[in-house]
């Protein structure tokens, strides 16, 4: 297996040292000038992520340390100072961040020159590259790697599903730390309906959200189906943690499939962290709705019963009476549970 990767390594590198001369000359208008970093980028290139786990979770530049500096007159050096090491993860990086250079030097030409790996070695360089070429034109590298993702492309056909999905991952933050993150809601919303493009969408929306809420709801509330589903499901937490009472605001209008998984979490962060009354208060203060009715359910799942039987008046919050007849079954039910777990155990 050593002498595996230390050929595998050994093509690689070859072919990058190869395409370098080749594209040299074409990508001087992309490379700085002599002792100048790449065009576009404050930092260096970020590292390659160094396992498949790094892949799954899409961790890039965004996380990412940016140490070091790639340049068109050290990038050669740096390819043979790899190849006189044993892999480690300090070589793994340093290959990362010339891998990633290739990629914004020659773009979807320095695909060619990686199709000879195998494995997480290739996995690892092929979506690194993609995440320096989509650094420097994202519609065209995101193209080619929505085709690899959908199994497509005979590169990645045999790359376990979690690994395409964390290439396509990669490239949402590498995009996103590029400030070209407004570019990426229509090229999310151009990939093929299916589980890939509804995860890309929570994962882009929950970027938003660490940053922009306004902007993640703006984003969430464009989205339909299962994509809204998911990137709610990959908000809501983290965005009541940090703003409760905001959460539930724009829980409540949401769809109605929706809202009440949403509700549940917000109300729940809510109570943890102010205590029930100021959420009494805001029901008290929203006139009867459906979204009121999922809100107020959120609540009696999720309060604490003396929270409940010191607010009586919630009940009268509902919008109609078949709507409370359903609250006291769901607080009778609640009820039931406790009093069954509390219950001492019967004898033999």
């Amino acid at each position: 297996m050593k002498n595996f990767h230390i050929v595998a390594y050994s093509i690689l590198i070859v072919g990058i040292i190869l395409a370098f001369r080749l594209g040299k000359a074409a990508a001087e208008r992309d490379f700085p000038r002599e002792g100048q970093q790449l065009v576009g980028h404050e930092t260096s290139a970020p590292p390659a992520p160094t396992h498949s786990s790094d892949l799954r979770l899409g961790q890039g530049p965004l996380e990412g340390d940016k140490t070091g500096e790639v340049s068109v007159d050290n990038l050669e050096y740096r390819l043979r100072a790899i190849m006189n090491v044993p892999r480690s993860p300090a070589s793994d990086k340093e290959l990362g961040e010339v891998v990633y250079a290739l990629g914004r030097l020659l773009k979807g030409n320095a695909l060619p020159y990686i199709e000879k790996l195998e494995g997480s070695t290739k996995e690892i360089a092929l979506s690194t590259l993609l995440m320096g070429w989509a650094s420097i034109e994202p519609k065209a590298a995101w193209e080619h790697a929505t085709l690899l993702a959908e199994g497509s492309g005979r590169e990645w056909i045999d790359a376990p599903y979690s690994n395409r999905l964390g290439m396509m991952l990669n490239l949402v933050t590498a995009i996103y730390r590029e400030g070209r993150g407004s570019e990426l809601p229509s090229l999310i919303n151009e990939m093929p309906d299916g589980s890939s493009k509804d995860s890309v969408a929570g994962f882009y929306a929950r970027i938003l959200a660490r940053y922009d809420t306004d902007a993640a709801m703006t984003y969430i509330e464009e989205l339909s189906g299962a994509s809204r589903r998911v990137a709610v499901r990959s908000v809501v937490q983290d965005m009541a943690r940090a703003e409760p009472a905001k959460t539930v605001e724009w829980a409540v209008s949401l769809p109605g499939e929706d809202a009440a998984p949403a509700l549940k979490v917000a109300v729940s962060e809510w109570l943890d962290r102010e205590g029930g009354q100021p959420v009494v208060n805001w029901m008290a203060s929203k006139p009867p709705s459906v979204a009121k009715d999922e809100a107020l359910n959120a609540f009696i799942l999720e309060a604490r019963l003396e929270v409940i039987q010191n607010n009586p008046q919630i009940m009268e919050f509902y919008s109609n009476e078949k709507a409370q007849k359903s609250a006291q079954r769901l607080l009778s039910t609640r009820l039931e549970g406790i009093q069954r777990r509390l219950a001492p155990a019967k004898g033999p």
